[in-house]
């Protein structure tokens, strides 16, 4: 499958038009992952959105007792790291994640793709509906006597 086949199955640019669909096209670079890396971490500035071209990923935090906590496992066409896109500013990352397979990913760099968001308020919403539903999961399992692990749902 190629770049615009994967980004066309992403529900979050389903509903994009045309020019904003070429514009978003235009702004994907690929990247190559080998297994095992820890490709995001927890508390690192965070300034692109991610898509899983091919892979195996592993969303974790650490607990309160400095525990790995699983909170999500991604495959093809998962995203992650939507927050980074909300905004101008970098933010922090809320969760660290590692490849589990040699994976190929889709960036989309936070400052080009703001332009986008600045002129479509649905995918915006969209994005700040999805962080919201992360921020309180993420809250929920960092408080004492949460259970391991969370969820096997996108986070």
């Amino acid at each position: 499958m190629d770049n615009n086949e994967i980004l066309k199955n992403t529900f979050l640019f389903t509903n994009l038009d045309e020019d904003k669909f070429f514009q978003l096209s235009s702004l994907v670079e690929e990247i190559s992952v080998p297994a095992g890396v820890v490709f995001v971490k927890e508390g690192d500035k965070a300034d692109a959105l991610y898509i899983i071209k091919e892979g195996n990923l592993q969303v974790f935090t650490m607990g309160q007792q400095n525990d790995e906590i699983v909170l999500a496992k991604l495959e093809n066409g998962a995203f992650f790291g939507e927050q980074a896109i909300l905004d101008k500013t970098p933010v922090l990352r809320n969760a660290s994640v590692m490849t589990l397979t040699d994976s190929v990913l889709l960036k989309v760099k936070n400052d080009l793709f703001f332009q986008i968001l600045q002129s479509d308020n649905t995918l915006k919403k969209e994005l700040e509906k999805i962080g919201e539903q992360e921020m309180i999961k993420l809250k929920t399992i960092k408080e004492p006597g949460a259970k391991r692990r969370a969820t096997d749902d996108s986070p």
